[in-house]
């Protein structure tokens, strides 16, 4: 049985190879992905001040996009099933964090990816701590008694939900705000 702090770095590893595949993949492919695949919406990044935003409508599709990864990981963290699962769950949102950097770096330069860094910020941070408490308590849960995995879980659930309130009511405000600034 591997050791908790082994997990953790090849967590890390798989994270990374999911970001270098993003990469290569967007870079390889980079105007079918834009287009076709939708992975980033640059006319949001370029036209936010018009796109009308119907908020119930915005957060349904948020919660649709969000929870099914967020849900199955959770349920996974009960099983024996629940490290091969985190491994998956960081390959493939390391491979999309690293495509839409890519994409908005590609198409408007420097700017491109300040705003979509900017972009992220309110939520991520809240969805990053969630996912890594997850992560620090299926890594460490042969020694953790399982009220504790229990509540670590839920704390992770109303990080998780309050970061999906921020990017749906917080997120367009702050992006008609630096979009006002900077261009």
């Amino acid at each position: 049985m591997a050791q908790p702090r082994q997990k953790m770095y090849l967590l890390a590893m798989v994270y990374i190879v999911g970001v270098g595949l993003g990469t290569a993949v967007t870079l390889w492919m980079k105007d079918d992905l834009a287009d076709k695949m939708e992975i980033y919406r640059l006319y949001f990044q370029e036209n936010p001040l018009e796109i009308p935003l119907n908020t119930w409508d915005y957060f349904i599709y948020i919660a649709r996009q969000r929870f099914w990864s967020m849900g199955l990981l959770i349920l996974f963290s009960f099983t024996t099933f629940a490290y091969p699962c985190l491994c998956a769950f960081s390959l493939y949102y390391g491979f999309c964090i690293a495509g839409a950097v890519v994409i908005t770096t590609a198409f408007n330069g420097m700017m491109g990816f300040l705003f979509f860094f900017l972009s992220l910020m309110p939520h991520y941070v809240l969805y990053i701590a969630a996912v890594l408490m997850i992560a620090y308590t299926i890594c460490y849960s042969h020694s953790m008694m399982e009220t504790r995995k229990i509540q670590r879980i839920v704390v992770s659930v109303i990080l998780f939900g309050i970061g999906m309130i921020l990017e749906v009511y917080c997120n367009p405000v702050l992006l008609k705000y630096l979009n006002t600034v900077i261009g």
